[in-house]
């Protein structure tokens, strides 16, 4: 994504000293232009140094003012008007936390709760502030903040110290890891997960966590704790706690019987198994067994040690096995009573779960999507009353499969999908679902599966899915393979909190549900593979002031055969607020609308669309398979960033006059496919001056360029000409690209020469020639003062290097591919001292010359760090 390109790359609050991995990040980089940049912080000198700073910068700390304005904002909510006696303290407070943001967010956090002014002497007098820092540099603020904490919130932030430094903690998996060792409960009316999501909640706004994600509903989905916090977290737990990094068989050994353990988590084992987890494991007061990211364990060898693990950890309530390579369970598992969260997902190797896991009464969370081989769910599922995440249900005609078995599950919630629709047999079979009694449900995905001919029942198929009518609290719903004709009944404008609906291969499907255009939520709509729809919105709005999908911001359309228009009426306020729209696979499709708020668009495929509509506010627009009266339209786009453009076998000799004008704002543009295309206009690019990248590619019959085409673009930094095979020369106006630091001339094996304007390329640091019929390289390119990387491949005439190579003194990376007839390597290679990289690859007769230590040209580039010589057999 970096290579060959500027880029400004900022790395905040770093404290991993581990040289070999910064090592390893400063050879990815590497591959960067001149200009780049890489702004590190950290609080430790050390990393500073192993980076190779060029220039160290010591932050002084806040001032008062600064810090002010930081615990203000948090502890009084831009209503400080409010609490004037407050004031005072307050800027005493701030005194203590010397400058240091983190102690000011907290603090401030902290005094919000607080609104008497009494509670905030005793923290401002508090003997906290006295005290040693800890030699973890633990500071005052944070103890202060911590030890103002609930009883129960201090347990469950002391509990974090067991995941490494850094480390994203998703907000559920943190919950029944909690709910697991008992540190929270239900409360009231409050379920213990809504608990664990409010302490969760706190401890964010009070800044123990940070960097948060939040999913496309806005609820937070992960954080990060800072650095200082966690040595705060593992100060606390340290005779509780323990965090090694030591391989596998030296942990067993260290907790092999470990009669008080109560969680083991496994994280970052993939490649340090050994020989994987030991036969016998005794934990007796296991709650939580989680072991991650790592598909490399023996199968057998890890079930057995499962097995043991189940059969002496009868307290286990946590199971963690997520994208492991474990193909079943075993049947010992049911005797867990106590239960609460399995997850297998994404065990892609996985074929069956236990039995009786129906015995598992204390289970509220199973996980198992991503589950490829898994073609059932167990039986009786019904019978787990407890359970409030169910993520995939697999319909079967077997006894306690059946769909009714969802129906006692009234507490579900998170994420159903339903598959194998197509065997439930009646809409009385179908409701005892009882779908719409799962108010705790957010995404619902409903999944039919059909063979292509299979001969369907489309009114049955109305009638189950009328029958499986889903609550009002819906946030996002898929429904893929339903064949009826008609979608259902119950969709209506009631769903307020639909945010995203996805319609997948309803082939038979006539049109959508007119009350989805007045979904006051809905925000993202995605069709595909529709064969009878004609129409999006299908209402007629009789003159209504509103037009239909007021919300909606992403519109995806892919393979729609009878798709004629958006909207069966045409109004100039339908979809007034789509910023993202791609349509594809629509060859009826006749226009589009107005569509005013329209930042990107991607059509392809549209073959009778003949113009586009009025995009006042587009910046990126991509035309696949298009026809020349839709590029001519193109030319109405002023405020365009980036155009990508690709045609089939129909489009003419030449584009038509001035399409690209008035693109004044244009950064990117990209051509391909254009099979017959033989010239481009003369001044095509005339007015592109902001142009920085511009890419042609697979225009199969062009075989030059114009001699001026390239005048004026003083901003072209990146440029790609790839297979056009009849391409024979170059322009000579190549000589103005000054800026241009990256050129890539691939699969054209017809060029013949070189225009002499190369010589002028001042800035060109990374050069690809491959797929060349040429003998000789040209000489013209010795004169590149700045280049940087060079790539030769595909050039099977190719004998030797010339001698001039060794003038590219900033040369740094050599790459020689598929150049079967080269000889040797040029004696300059010697000369070229910045030279850090050499990879040569399918040159036979070049490998053995290049023996490490043997080869009769070693010598030649012994100075190189590193060399890979690959065989033409690998």
């Amino acid at each position: 994504m970096l290579e060959r390109k500027k880029f400004l790359l900022v790395l905040d609050d770093v404290w991993n000293d581990d040289e070999d991995k910064w090592e390893g990040l400063r050879n990815v980089l590497a591959c960067g232009s001149n200009g780049s940049y890489i702004v590190v912080t950290t609080r430790l000198e050390k990393v500073a140094s192993i980076m190779g700073a060029t220039q160290m910068h010591h932050i002084s700390s806040l001032s008062e003012d600064e810090c002010w304005l930081l615990f203000s904002q948090r502890a009084f909510l831009n209503e400080i008007e409010k609490r004037p006696s407050l004031v005072k303290i307050g800027k005493e407070i701030v005194k203590k936390c010397k400058g240091n943001p983190l102690a000011a967010k907290s603090l401030g956090s902290l005094m919000y709760s607080k609104s008497e002014e009494q509670q905030w002497l005793l923290v401002m007098e508090s003997e906290l502030w006295n005290l040693p820092q800890h030699e973890t540099s633990i500071l005052p603020a944070l103890r202060l903040s911590y030890y103002q904490l609930t009883a129960q919130l201090r347990r469950c932030f002391a509990f974090c110290a067991i995941f490494p430094k850094d480390s994203e903690i998703e907000k559920e998996k943190l919950i029944h890891l909690w709910m697991a060792n008992g540190l929270i409960s239900s409360k009231e009316n409050m379920e213990v997960e809504e608990m664990g999501s409010e302490i969760c909640n706190e401890l964010y706004w009070r800044s123990f966590f940070q960097d948060a994600k939040k999913d496309k509903f806005g609820n937070i989905k992960s954080f990060k704790m800072h650095d200082l916090v966690h040595d705060l977290a593992q100060c606390i737990m340290k005779d509780e706690c323990t965090v090694t990094k030591s391989d596998l068989p030296d942990v067993f050994s260290t907790f092999y019987n470990g009669k008080s353990l109560r969680t083991l988590q496994l994280t970052r084992i993939s490649g340090c198994m050994g020989d994987g987890l030991p036969h016998r494991l005794y934990f007796p007061t296991l709650r939580a067994f989680d072991i991650r990211n790592d598909r490399n364990l023996s199968l057998e060898f890890k079930l057995n040690s499962i097995s043991s693990l189940i059969s002496n950890s009868k307290h286990l309530r946590y199971l963690y096995l997520s994208k492991t390579n474990i193909r079943f369970l075993p049947e010992s598992i049911c005797l867990l009573v106590n239960l609460q969260t399995l997850d297998v997902s994404y065990c892609f190797e996985l074929k069956k779960l236990p039995k009786h896991m129906s015995r598992l009464r204390s289970l509220r969370h199973l996980y198992i999507e991503g589950c490829r081989s898994l073609n059932h769910t167990p039986s009786n599922i019904g019978k787990l009353s407890c359970l409030r995440s169910l993520s995939r249900f697999i319909v079967d005609r077997r006894r306690g499969c059946y769909i009714d078995e969802l129906g006692s599950l009234l507490k579900l919630g998170g994420s159903l999908r339903i598959e194998h629709l197509e065997k439930v047999k009646s809409p009385l079979e179908a409701k005892k679902a009882n779908l719409v009694g799962k108010t705790n449900l957010q995404r619902l995905h409903l999944h039919w599966y059909y063979n292509q001919n299979e001969i369907v029942d489309q009114k049955l198929n109305e009638q189950v899915l009328d029958a499986l009518e889903p609550p009002l609290t819906l946030k996002l719903m898929e429904i893929s393979n339903f064949r009826g004709g008609h979608l259902p009944h119950w969709f209506n404008a009631n769903f307020e909190n639909l945010v995203s609906i996805c319609f997948n291969g309803c082939k038979n499907s006539l049109e959508l549900p007119t009350a989805m255009g007045k979904l006051p939520s809905l925000a993202s709509l995605y069709l595909r593979s529709m064969d009878c729809l004609r129409y999006v919105d299908n209402e007629s709005y009789n003159g209504q002031l509103i037009g239909g999908f007021f919300r909606l911001e992403t519109l995806v359309i892919d393979c729609l055969p009878n798709l004629e228009r958006l909207s069966r009426e045409e109004r100039s306020d339908i979809f007034p607020r789509v910023s993202y729209l791609s349509i594809a696979g629509c060859p009826k499709l006749i226009s589009l609308p107005s569509l005013p708020s329209i930042e990107e668009l991607r059509t392809g495929r549209c073959d009778k669309l003949t113009s586009l509509p009025s995009l006042p506010s587009i910046e990126v627009l991509g035309i696949g398979v298009c026809n020349e009266t839709v590029i001519e339209s193109v030319s109405n786009l002023y405020t365009l960033t980036s155009l990508y453009i690709s045609s089939n076998d129909d489009f003419g000799a030449s584009f038509p006059d001035g399409f690209l004008h008035n693109l004044t704002a244009c950064k990117s543009l990209e051509i391909s496919g254009f099979t017959k295309l033989q010239y481009l206009p003369s001044d095509m690019l005339i007015d592109l001056t902001a142009l920085e990248e511009i890419s042609i590619s697979r225009c199969d019959m062009l075989e030059c360029f114009p001699t001026a085409i390239f005048q004026g673009l003083v901003s072209l930094k990146n440029m790609q000409i790839v297979n056009c095979t009849k391409l024979k020369s170059l322009s000579d106006s190549f000589g103005d690209l000054t800026a241009l630091e990256s050129l890539k001339l691939q699969g054209c094996p017809e060029l013949e020469t070189f225009p002499n304007g190369l010589n002028n390329l001042s800035s060109l640091q990374y050069l690809t020639l491959s797929g060349s019929k040429l003998a000789a390289l040209p000489e013209n390119l010795k004169h590149l003062p700045s280049l940087k990387d060079l790539e030769i491949s595909g050039f099977p005439s190719l004998e030797k290097l010339p001698d001039w190579l060794g003038d590219l003194t900033s040369l740094e990376s050599l790459d020689v591919d598929d150049c079967p007839n080269l000889e040797y390597l040029p004696k300059c290679i010697q000369h070229l001292t910045n030279l850090q990289s050499l990879i040569i690859e399918d040159c036979p007769k070049l490998t053995k010359r290049c023996r490490r230590g043997i080869g009769e040209d070693w010598h030649k580039i012994a100075h190189i760090p590193r060399i890979f010589v690959v065989p033409a057999s690998w």
